[in-house]
């Protein structure tokens, strides 16, 4: 062993260190092994006047191996086998690694052969007193073309129900974002800001949405304030391929009450040959467009479907059925079975006063124009002293008798409970006794207005005591 002035060198088997520069002092014995080329430097160890702690430059060449390395072989249960601390940092950075020529390499690589359980984890970072801070963990790639700022790759098959590739959990949060993607670009790409693909799954869910506390919130809101035009949409469904599936839109809410499973809200008064809902059905030659189904006893006002345009005037129709290119075939059927159906009717056509108009069992046509209430019939007193509607009666049809005998003259008015639109077309009399028919005569239909029509018997004829007629008015 050698001692200049200005360095020290020891020098032994094995080819021992030297240790070179006047400013190093260990103010105690440096112990080196025999035979190795390590030695242990006390905690008091300093190098220029700083702590040997403090400082640290290790240049190297070298293209494989580990530059520098520390190991412990014991069941460590620490805080850090390497720890940095410098708490009165404020902006700087605490660790940095620099390698400017990476192409397919790694800059920082952990690595664990043990099985991690519960709390285990390869990475954490905890910053529990962070309030305004734009991202804890913050992974910059700028000049990225077809490449991806992070990839996770998880267990794959090795996954059971409760595995998964990312966990956010953001607490008892009550405001905030769980999970934000930003864009500044005009997109326009189809794979999506964001994109799930499983192409392989068959009966799994590939996005579920469980918020099982909602009242009036949202599971899921999309918004967009762009001036959208022809092909553009807010969500777009597509199934193309789809044979059998019962609905490639589902919304199940068995337990509604007086609330709705879906709503539909259109541009109202901005609306001018635009509408709420277009199904289009192809060029399709089976099948059906539309099917409401329901398998429950229903009762008073409660219906498969309902149409409300009560502000509606002027509407060439609230419900149209276009079918120009029928043939043999049928614009609408209503189909019901005769041997339940009593009283109840396959149409019915109703104003502010009730039932106007319906078809019932067996086709048969009834009318109730005017509410129920019967036109009034009134006499010239020529002949006739008195008439009188029988019960059930509507401006549409019904019946009259007479007291008196009617002669040249003689005039009946039924004024119309409510008045028509227009004058009604005709209006067909029909003898209801012997005395109204027969060789006697009857009478003529004399007026038609939109309040009332006129019967008047003609000169010259035979006439009988008490005619009794039925009436039958056409619009």
């Amino acid at each position: 062993m050698s001692v200049k002035n200005d360095d020290l060198c020891v020098e032994g088997a094995g080819g021992l260190p030297t240790v070179r520069n006047s400013g190093l002092n260990t103010n105690k014995n440096v112990d080196f092994d025999s035979g190795s080329n390590t030695c242990a430097l006390p905690a008091a160890t300093t190098i220029g006047g700083s702590a040997v702690v403090a400082l640290g430059d290790i240049t190297s060449t070298a293209t494989t191996g580990n530059i520098f390395t520390v190991t412990d072989t014991g069941i460590y249960t620490g805080t850090g086998v390497v720890s940095f601390v410098a708490n009165s940092a404020t902006s700087g950075v605490g660790q940095l690694i620099t390698m400017n020529g990476l192409t397919t390499g790694t800059a920082l690589s952990l690595v664990s052969t043990g099985t991690i359980v519960t709390t285990g984890e390869m990475l954490s970072i905890a910053a529990n007193t962070a309030t305004t801070s734009t991202g804890l963990v913050r992974v910059s790639g700028t000049g990225l073309t077809d490449g991806w700022a992070a990839q996770i790759t998880t267990g794959g098959a090795n996954l059971t129900t409760s595995g998964g590739g990312i966990d956010l959990v953001i607490g008892a949060a009550t405001v905030g974002t769980g999970f934000r993607i930003v864009g500044t670009g005009v997109y326009t790409g189809t794979t999506g800001m964001l994109a799930i693909t499983n192409n392989s799954s068959t009966t799994g869910s590939q996005a579920v949405i469980t918020a099982n506390g909602l009242t009036s919130g949202h599971g899921l809101v999309v918004t967009s304030t762009g001036t959208m035009v022809t092909t553009g949409d807010l969500v777009s469904v597509i199934g193309n391929t789809a044979t059998t599936a019962t609905g490639l839109l589902r919304v199940s809410g068995t337990g509604l009450t007086s609330g709705f499973a879906a709503e539909i809200t259109s541009g109202g008064a901005n609306l001018t040959t635009g509408g709420a809902l277009n199904i289009s059905n192809g060029a399709s030659t089976a099948g059906v467009a539309v099917v409401v189904t329901s398998t429950g006893v229903m009762t008073t006002t409660a219906g498969l479907m309902t149409l409300t345009g009560n502000s509606a005037t002027t509407a060439a129709g609230l419900l149209r059925i276009n079918g120009t290119g029928l043939t043999s075939g049928i614009g609408m059927i209503i189909n019901a079975t005769s041997a339940t159906l009593t009283t109840g009717f396959y149409l019915a056509c109703n104003d502010a006063t009730g039932n106007v108009f319906s078809v019932g069992s067996n086709g048969h046509l009834t009318s109730n124009l005017g509410g129920g209430t019967a036109p009034v019939m009134t006499t010239n007193s020529t002949g006739i002293s008195a008439t009188a509607i029988v019960a059930g009666s509507t401006d549409v049809t019904g019946s009259f008798t007479t007291t008196g005998t009617p002669e040249s003259g003689t005039a009946l008015t039924c004024t119309f409970h409510k008045t028509y639109t227009n004058a009604p077309k005709y209006v067909g009399i029909t003898p209801l006794n012997a005395a109204g028919g027969g060789v006697n005569t009857i009478p003529y239909v004399s007026s038609i207005s939109a309040t009332a029509f006129i019967l008047t018997w003609p000169a010259g004829g035979t006439y009988a005591a008490t005619p009794s007629y039925a009436y039958h008015v056409f619009a």
